[in-house]
């Protein structure tokens, strides 16, 4: 048995790994950006410099993103304040990450240095924080989350307790997905060891700040587009599912007691009466989202409630589809479940790689905007490497593939030895885990078509789960031999 230190005594015996980590990144970085001098642009990228460009109060997506974009303008004129940010909080969380697990559990060398390769040396994390994209600091801060989540349940204090909500609002204001989060957050403070006053009162100033968010941003929608909406792209993203009903099937517009929604459904299925599939029929797609074809897009021309602006008319539309979407998923949820969820959970299982196929999304040209933003000279995008592209990102969807299979045998097997009796701590951990893995699926299947940008903090929680079960597996001694004891 081993002793038990404090957590900055175990890093300073482990700074080794620490300057192999700084020597990584240096080079790393240096590589990239002489590979790739501008970042990967793709049309949320410019979605997100507009939002910044102009100070919007409020955009098509959640604002915050394009407030990082201005705080690190303002550090520097370039992109490289902002990349290198991002390449560096995402190493900072891994590590936080690395070192949590090793130290509460004490991997074996081998799957220590294992770990380490994955969380570290492991080039698509540099690559996918070459993107202007929330996706990179949304990940490692919900990465940083979990980790603070697990200390949460190794040795809970008021201060853990703050910044895990601290933590939780950015996620949030990052991407409204994480409006599950606090689900998750109020799981672990139930199951850890800290009085009741201190759960209520987590679980409480969580949820009002929550909400408080919800609410300003409501506020702020309505005064800029007279819209009181939340999310007038959660609306979009529903009636786009909707439509992959609609596609196949039939709803009797007489059925439906709305008026907005009843019009939509005759001018979409006249549309699709009309008009023969496309090349995603069959596919769980935002492309009745996204596309200048799509009926959502082509119905705001002849929207009654139509403002004299594109910002104004997508936002007023917001409710509008997002009743649109409801009623016609709960007319026919077994045709939602057979043409978008399965399809859907197909793609989960083996994610497309969408805007990490290619270098700026294979476009020739970056958009005006960044003449204006990053006072680029040019506007033709660099060479490709798309070579590299593919040794990066093409096994990536297989290597999620993979570490799904692994979780679920190896977390069946755990339960099944009933180590949870003699891991406590961990499988605290791994309850908390599995049922944050479980909300993200629901809500990827269900609401979202699944790319694997949006796994890709699952996928680095999972690693250090699945490795350590598989080293109980396989270890001959009882695993009091081969990790610390630490009771939650």
């Amino acid at each position: 048995m081993k002793e038990a230190g404090t957590f900055p005594d175990y890093l300073k015996k482990n700074k080794g790994l620490l300057l192999l980590t700084l020597f990584v990144s240096i080079v790393y970085f240096a590589i990239l950006r002489i590979l790739y001098p501008i970042p990967s642009f793709f049309n949320d990228s410019y979605t997100y410099i507009d939002g910044g460009l102009f100070n919007s109060t409020v955009s098509f997506r959640p604002i915050q993103y394009s407030r990082m974009l201005n705080f690190f303008r303002n550090v520097s004129s370039s992109d490289f304040a902002l990349i290198l940010a991002q390449y560096l909080f995402t190493v900072a969380s891994n590590l936080f990450l690395f070192f949590t697990f090793n130290y509460l559990f004490n991997y074996r060398e081998i799957y220590k240095l294992f770990l380490f390769a994955l969380l570290i040396l492991n080039p698509v994390y540099l690559f996918t924080s070459n993107y202007v994209s929330p996706d990179a600091f949304f990940n490692c801060f919900s990465v940083f989350w979990f980790t603070l989540l697990v200390w949460m349940l190794y040795k809970p204090s008021w201060l853990i307790n703050l910044l895990q909500i601290s933590v939780l609002l950015l996620v949030f204001r990052l991407r409204y997905n994480a409006i599950f989060f606090p689900e998750i957050m109020a799981i672990a403070l139930i199951i850890s060891r800290q009085s009741l006053l201190k759960k209520l009162v987590t679980i409480s100033v969580a949820g009002v700040l929550v909400i408080a968010v919800i609410f300003d941003t409501k506020n702020k929608t309505a005064a800029v587009t007279g819209t009181k909406t939340f999310s007038a792209f959660s609306g979009w993203q529903l009636a786009n599912n909707a439509l992959h009903i609609l596609r196949y099937d039939t709803v009797n517009p007489a059925s439906v007691a709305d008026t907005q929604t009843r019009s939509v459904l005759v001018y979409i299925q006249k549309y699709f009466d009309t008009t023969p599939p496309n090349k995603f029929a069959g596919l769980a797609t935002a492309f009745y989202l996204w596309s200048h074809t799509s009926p959502l897009k082509k119905y705001m021309t002849v929207y009654a409630g139509k403002k004299n602006k594109y910002f104004l008319t997508w936002n007023a539309l917001g409710p509008v589809y997002n009743k649109f979407g409801e009623t016609i998923i709960l007319k026919k949820p077994g045709s939602y479940i057979e043409h978008f969820v399965v399809p859907n959970i197909e793609a989960y299982c083996l994610p497309p790689l969408e805007v990490y196929e290619e270098y700026c999304a294979g476009s020739d040209t970056l958009s005006k905007i960044l003449t204006t933003y990053y006072k680029y000279k040019t506007l033709s995008v660099p060479e490709r490497h798309r070579s590299v592209y593919r040794i990066v990102f093409k096994p990536l969807p297989y290597i999620f593939a993979a570490s799904i299979i692994a979780f679920v045998t190896l977390a069946g097997w755990y339960l099944y030895k009933r180590k949870i009796f003699k891991e406590v701590l961990f499988s605290k951990v791994l309850f908390c885990f599995t049922c944050f893995y479980f909300f993200n699926f629901l809500f990827i299947v269900l609401l979202a078509p699944s790319v694997i940008r949006y796994h890709l903090f699952i996928l680095t929680l999972m690693f250090p789960i699945v490795i350590y079960i598989f080293q109980l597996l396989i270890s001959k001694t009882g695993p009091d031999d081969i990790a610390i004891t630490r009771v939650p």
